[in-house]
């Protein structure tokens, strides 16, 4: 009875390993996807700002050739 016990409490230890170890690495998983997620936005948002500002350059850029 005692071993089969064991066997029974190694099994769910085993389990309890395997699912909490799943987890573990799906939440690992997803903050990994979300720095990327983060990175790409940080960059884009980068972008759109200094096309911004070159535009705004540019213009001043004309206006002032337009003056001479």
């Amino acid at each position: 009875m005692t071993i089969a016990r064991n066997k029974l409490v190694e099994k769910a230890q085993k389990d309890y390993e395997y699912l909490t170890g799943d987890a573990a690495t799906r939440r690992l998983e997803e903050l990994r996807e979300k720095a990327i997620y983060d990175e790409y936005f940080a960059y884009e948002r980068g972008k759109e700002k200094g096309e911004a500002r070159g535009i705004e350059h540019g213009k001043i850029k004309t206006a002032i050739e337009m003056m001479n």
